[in-house]
Order: structure tokens, then C-alpha cells, then sequence
């Protein structure tokens, strides 16, 4: 199984190369921040579902240019993209959090 271990990019675009191995099983979530707190996000993907996200001590958070970025640069109302594998309660552990 093949899978991307890349970076963001300088235009916001994820690069790298891929490798051989296991799948991680992170996955890919999509949405409009409406809710914040000290430790997790609530977004609002294309089909109107809620999606509750835990952010964690090694959470990335990159702005849209690929630069780091940090929880107090996420306001509700922006668009994200989230890559991260979720719990037994099914909240989504975020490992990597680029601002669109």
C-alpha cells in the first residue's frame, strides 16, 4: 500500500512522495468552523453534517499559504481542511489543520 508523506506547500498545496507501508488510517475531513473551544473545533462540512474535532498537543496548524499557524488564528466561520483519524467515540483527532 502506498501512502503520501508530504508538507504543505508555499501556494497552500500538499507535496511529497509516497511510500510503501501500512495505511495510517487518517482520513480527510472538509468544513466551515462553527464552534470553538480551548481543545476542539465543531465544522460544518459540504453535506450540512457536524463534525467534531479534538485538537491535540501535536496538532499542525498551517495557514493558507503553508505557513504555522496556531489555535487562536481559527475563528468560526472560516473554511479548513482536517487530516486525522477519529476515536471510539468517533471525534476526529486532528494531527494536521490547514486554514483554506
Amino acid at each position: 500500500m502506498l501512502r503520501n508523506a508530504g508538507n504543505f506547500g508555499p501556494r497552500g498545496g500538499i507535496s511529497g512522495r509516497m511510500m510503501k507501508g501500512k495505511q495510517s488510517g487518517i482520513n480527510h475531513q472538509s468544513g466551515e468552523i462553527t464552534k470553538i473551544t480551548d481543545n476542539s473545533l465543531v465544522i460544518k462540512n459540504s453535506d450540512n453534517k457536524e463534525i467534531n474535532l479534538a485538537i491535540l498537543d501535536d496538532t499542525s496548524i498551517y495557514t493558507k499559504d503553508g505557513s504555522i499557524a496556531s489555535i487562536s488564528d481559527l475563528k468560526t466561520g472560516i473554511k479548513i481542511n482536517v487530516f486525522g483519524r477519529p476515536n471510539s467515540a468517533g471525534v476526529v483527532q486532528a494531527k494536521i489543520i490547514k486554514i483554506q
